[in-house]
């Protein structure tokens, strides 16, 4: 069976291989710094992702790997993994396609089927309380694949009682044999070939294959090792296999934490914070925030560049930038109506430059 590294055209046959590896990750990346030490993502031209992992004492302590594939899914985070002794590894489950209309059912605990994927970036989001209704991107790692010319040559498989259907999916590794044994990130499906293409790995110059394919409910980007498919898959071909779930939390749609005042709150948006690069030692104030924490708003009608200027500082009053004008102006009206807006960190990069988007929240009351 071709181990993941495999499938992203990666040759890892041993201990010494994959440390090579880590360390050529970590010379390429910048680090993105979380409360367990943080990771140094690397991602080439054709989206072969490798996420670095370092510990608070900088020490490199493991490497996952993913593909930025296309396709996303729309899913309800509902619960998360991981070892106290390994932090910097983790897991979600999201349920597929939730039915936030339901009234009877909580949206994050109804859906198409529950799936299980490790996040590359595991801990960036520790601060995220679930349940929330999220946009993920996966990506399917195969471990092994049959592969089906036609309808008329598709061989239906039993599963239990029941025998599947070309498109189905199965997430194996949710059904644990002892209590209180963690799930794992893996799944046996079917689809339809929908789009596919043969990728080369610029390091190592070993091929492999993409192909987008329509599974039950959903469609999923496979990578596969070039061993596993003799020749080019093509549009209409019917595939089925087990695969590991690596997957990316991309936006964060809605989220149900309960509070005792607010009912819930109403998005104004998500944005990107502008002249981080003039504040003064922003770039160690950057390292030591993550995804979830809060920013307050802070307005400056005084300020002689803009009246409307809506600056934003952390809780302990560090100023992390402002608000652009295409935003500040709505804001700043509402500011000086009373309405108190609520914001949280989004996304962080520090090199080359500083980047960080929060997402801003207006309180509605009961």
């Amino acid at each position: 069976m071709p181990n993941h590294f495999d499938c992203l055209g990666f040759d890892v046959r041993n201990e010494d291989d994959y440390k090579i590896l880590i360390q050529f990750a970590a010379w390429k990346s910048e680090p993105l710094y979380t409360r367990a030490g943080g990771y140094l993502p690397w991602r080439s031209s054709n989206d072969i992702e490798l996420w670095a992992q370092f510990d608070n004492e900088k020490r490199l302590v493991g490497l996952t790997p993913h593909f930025s594939g296309k396709t996303t899914q729309i899913v309800a985070l509902s619960e998360k993994y991981f070892d106290q002794k390994y932090p910097l590894y983790g897991k979600f489950e999201a349920w597929i396609n939730p039915d936030i209309e339901k009234t009877e059912v909580p949206p994050y605990a109804s859906g198409d089927y529950p799936i299980i994927f490790e996040s590359p970036a595991y801990d960036w989001f520790q601060n995220l309380t679930l349940p929330v209704i999220a946009r993920v991107q996966l990506a399917a790692f195969a471990h092994n694949l049959e592969i089906f010319d036609t309808d008329e040559n598709y061989r239906p498989v039993d599963y239990g009682v029941a025998q599947l259907a070309k498109e189905f999916f199965i997430p194996v590794g949710s059904f644990t044999e002892n209590e209180g044994e963690e799930p794992e990130a893996v799944a046996y499906f079917g689809g339809t070939v929908v789009s596919s293409r043969t990728l080369k790995n610029m390091i190592t110059n070993k091929q492999f294959t993409l192909a987008t394919v329509r599974t039950y409910c959903t469609d999923i980007d496979l990578v596969i090792a070039q061993e596993l498919v003799p020749n080019p898959l093509t549009p209409g071909q019917i595939i089925r296999g087990t695969f590991w779930i690596s997957g990316m939390i991309q936006e964060i749609i809605e989220t149900f934490e309960p509070s005792e005042s607010l009912e819930h709150s109403l998005l104004f948006g998500q944005i990107e914070i502008v002249d981080t690069q003039f504040q003064e030692g922003i770039e160690a104030v950057a390292k030591n925030l993550t995804f979830g924490d809060r920013v307050m708003l802070v307005r400056e009608p005084d300020n002689p560049q803009d009246p409307n200027a809506v600056a934003v500082y952390t809780l302990d009053c560090v100023k992390l930038g402002y608000i652009p004008r295409s935003d500040s102006n709505a804001l700043a009206e509402m500011i000086d109506y009373g309405i108190q807006p609520l914001a949280n960190l989004v996304e962080k990069k520090v090199k080359p430059y500083t980047r960080l988007s929060i997402r801003v929240y207006f309180p509605v009351k009961k």
